[in-house]
């Protein structure tokens, strides 16, 4: 199906195979480079929302200290759980790819 579209944008366009195919992966990778910046920009977001709706509770039941403590903590929890779900991931696409 996708050689009968190409022989088609070529009979319309009179461009090369080669130049449609570049066309349309770079304007596949533009999309998805959108989406990846929507994403990151909305969880961004979310996050600081959260984090600024949360700390005074956090500072006034433990004190200040401990909640910057805290925040760290679980700051590199996360990244440390991120890092191990990377690693696997890696590790999968090797062994099965």
């Amino acid at each position: 199906m996708v050689q009968r579209h190409l022989r088609d944008a070529k009979a319309i366009t009179g461009l090369p195979h080669n130049l449609i195919e570049a066309h349309a992966a770079a304007l596949a990778y533009a999309i998805s480079s959108l989406y990846a910046v929507a994403v990151a920009m909305s969880a961004f977001l979310l996050f600081a929302g959260l984090g600024s709706r949360l700390s005074p509770r956090l500072a006034e039941r433990c004190g200040e200290r401990r909640a910057v403590a805290l925040a760290v903590a679980a700051m590199v929890v996360l990244a440390a759980f991120y890092l191990a779900a990377l690693a696997l991931y890696a590790l999968a696409v090797r062994l099965f790819p």
